[in-house]
């Protein structure tokens, strides 16, 4: 370890400033933004991820990811070698045909830079809270930042429109397992992440935070003495009653909030449904065996439905056909299985859980593998190692 550069802190304010980029918190950024900070830390990230691969002792699961982005990379590599042009429909565009590998390599080879740093030392139990602490702050900055570039740019207030920073910002949530006995941190922070999730009217990830949720105060009050769980008891009703009563009064005064909620009961899933049909058909009635068993290549969904499956496994039979959906079902696997292996009442796997959770059920709903953001690739790395030292 560097006394006198602390690279891991470097790699992890190049990624918050790209993502100034990613989640498009800036309508248009330039190229120092965009470009640059994401150049030099998919460096750092490949050769960090051919570093922990050397090692002859390691997590099982990272065998697994290594054969999950290998075939991402493929395909994506194909692409690119095709040359062909993407349109998509939703953003009434093309797409360049290298963000593909991009998108998958930019979200997965940081858990690999995270756990070389914990191997090294530059990440530990003592300073892992303060770069949750900073993340969390740094996240929900790009909310507000996001809220007020649209409300000047297109004229919407943050309640009148759908803001997709919400996923990652429910991303924040497992780091308040790393705080779970300094009640005001824990509280505090759950009650803001959980603010602001609902305030970005993304259904699914308003889902995935209630879970959490629950499943963090649930884990909070096992874990505390008796002064403690009456404590743990008093503060979830407060935030239950308050919850109620700014759900309630949000429904009341936001009709765009009211007609999310309505079109939900109803069944109505912002034309999902229709691209999933659509991609189901596609499939059922392909006679090609070998677009069957390995798919049509990357962002076919792109070019069957017009935009992206937006369920994982759909997206992966539609561009890795059978195997590769065998391919994304082992890791998964094999995710529970790392899990499993550790000390049943360990912070890490509990934490490591709690990322499962999310992941998973975004696979269902939304995108996971390509979505992995800076703070969950720091958790996962941080988890795996010291989860087995």
């Amino acid at each position: 370890m560097n006394k006198y550069v602390n690279i891991c802190a470097i790699y992890t304010i190049l990624w918050c400033i790209y993502n100034l980029h990613l989640l498009e918190v800036l309508p248009s950024t330039n190229f120092i933004i965009s470009k640059i900070p994401l150049a030099i830390n998919l460096l750092i990230s490949l050769y960090l991820f051919i570093k922990v691969n050397l090692y002859r002792v390691k997590p099982s699961i990272f065998n697994a990811l290594n054969i999950l982005i290998l075939m991402f990379v493929i395909y994506g590599t194909l692409s690119i070698v095709s040359g062909k042009e993407i349109y998509v429909t939703a953003i009434g565009g093309t797409i360049n045909n290298a963000s593909y590998t991009i998108s998958i390599l930019r979200s997965l080879l940081p858990i690999y830079a995270f756990y070389y740093f914990c191997r090294k030392g530059y990440i530990n139990d003592i300073n892992i809270r303060w770069y949750a602490i900073i993340l969390i702050l740094i996240y929900i900055s790009y909310y507000y930042i996001k809220t007020l570039t649209n409300s000047e740019v297109l004229g919407v207030d943050s309640g009148e429109t759908t803001n997709n920073i919400g996923y990652a910002i429910v991303s924040l949530l497992p780091c308040l397992a790393l705080f779970a006995n300094r009640k005001i941190i824990f509280y505090g922070g759950l009650s803001i992440i959980m603010f602001v999730v609902l305030m970005c009217m993304k259904r699914g990830a308003i889902l995935i935070g209630v879970i959490l949720s629950i499943n963090l105060i649930y884990n909070a009050f096992n874990r505390s003495g008796r002064f403690g769980k009456y404590i743990t008891l008093l503060m979830s009703l407060l935030i239950i009653a308050f919850s109620y009563k700014y759900v309630n009064t949000l429904y009341s005064n936001n009709e765009y909030f009211q007609g999310r909620i309505e079109s939900t009961l109803e069944g109505h899933s912002s034309g999902r449904d229709t691209i999933a049909n659509t991609l189901i058909n596609s499939f059922m009635q392909d006679t090609n065996i070998f677009q069957v068993l390995f798919g049509r290549g990357a962002d076919s969904t792109v070019e069957i439905a017009g935009n992206y499956a937006h369920n994982d496994w759909l997206e992966i039979l539609t561009n890795q056909g059978i195997i590769g959906v065998i391919i994304f079902l082992i890791y998964w696997v094999n995710y529970w299985k790392e899990i499993r292996s550790m000390r049943c009442k360990s912070n890490y796997r509990y934490i490591l859980t709690l990322i499962f959770i999310i992941y998973f059920l975004s696979t269902l709903f939304s995108m996971s593998y390509n979505q992995v953001t800076t703070i969950s690739a720091l958790l996962m790395g941080y988890c795996l190692y010291y989860g087995h030292h």
